[in-house]
C-alpha cells in the first residue's frame, strides 16, 4: 500500500505557481517526525503487545500504515487544500518510522 501511494506521489507533478520555502528544519518536520514515531510505535504496541500478533506483522502493519498516512497526508494538502506536496515531508515521516524502527521494533 504504501509502494503505491509513494507511486503515485512520484507521478504527481507539483503545481510551479507555488514559491512555498519549505525548510528542512522547521516545526512542520518535526510534526511529521514525531507524529510518525509515535504513530508507529502505537500500532506496533497495540497489535503486538495488546492484541497477541505474531511480531514481524504488527511491525510491518505500523509501519506500512504509518508511511500511508504520511502520504494521504500530503496528498490531501494538494487535492483539498490546493496547496503543495512536501517531499520533504515524506522524508520526516519515513525518518520517524525508521527511529521508531530501531528504537522500539526491533527484538
Amino acid at each position: 500500500m504504501a509502494i503505491i501511494l509513494i507511486g503515485i506521489l512520484v507521478m504527481v507533478s507539483p503545481d510551479s505557481t507555488y514559491k512555498i520555502e519549505d525548510k528542512w528544519f522547521s516545526v512542520d518536520k518535526l510534526h511529521h517526525f514525531s507524529y510518525s514515531l509515535g504513530i508507529s510505535t502505537i500500532l506496533f504496541h497495540v497489535t503486538y503487545c495488546q492484541n497477541d500478533w505474531r511480531y514481524e506483522p504488527a511491525r510491518n502493519l505500523a509501519i506500512g500504515v504509518t508511511i500511508s498516512l504520511g502520504v494521504l497526508k500530503e496528498l490531501y494538502d494538494w487535492k483539498v487544500r490546493h496547496t503543495y506536496v512536501s517531499y520533504k515531508d515524506i522524508i520526516a515521516d519515513i525518518l520517524g518510522v525508521t527511529v521508531a524502527y530501531m528504537l522500539l521494533l526491533t527484538r
